[in-house]
């Protein structure tokens, strides 16, 4: 996750500045920065060595973002497998056609996707279950996890089970 470093304010917390940027579009240029730098520190480090990179729910509207990404991928010599692009819920709440295209062409390109902070949204694979289908891992909230026995039923905790294997 990106960290900012106010020269007034001091340290500013991911969770303001991402979202007053991505309100603002801002996150879409900054992200591409943080592909960039990524994937060139990354260059630098040993070949076997993943890469996880956040990808907000609004870069989605960044339809150029898959090309962007695969012309990095060459200029550092990085392979498509280090890299894993880290989404949250809340990008199947936009235009599910577009976020599955993107889906799609990331996978194609040879990078992994992951669903991160699963639990901190909607958290239901059983409303959407299209969109979950090209991603490779979920990473849950505790909280998930900690709901009432009320509020599971026997389907639920099967599903949730297997996600991991």
């Amino acid at each position: 996750l990106i960290r900012w470093t106010h020269e007034k304010r001091g340290r500013v917390v991911p969770s303001v500045f991402i979202q007053v940027a991505e309100q603002t579009g801002q996150v879409i240029e900054i992200g591409r920065w943080v592909l960039r730098e990524a994937i060139r520190t990354a260059s630098k480090w040993p070949t076997d060595t993943p890469i996880a990179i956040n990808f907000s729910a609004v870069q989605f509207q960044d339809t150029d973002f898959p090309k962007y990404l695969k012309s990095q991928l060459r200029r550092f010599k990085i392979s498509p497998e280090r890299i894993e692009l880290e989404i949250t819920e809340t990008a199947f709440f936009q235009d599910e056609m577009a976020t599955l295209d993107i889906l799609r062409q990331f996978q194609s390109i040879g990078v992994r996707i992951s669903l991160d902070d699963f639990g901190t949204g909607f958290s239901s694979l059983s409303q959407a279950p299209r969109p979950w289908q090209p991603l490779l891992r979920i990473s849950a909230k505790r909280s998930i996890f900690e709901w009432s026995q009320n509020a599971w039923n026997l389907k639920n905790k099967w599903t949730i089970c297997a996600i991991p294997a």
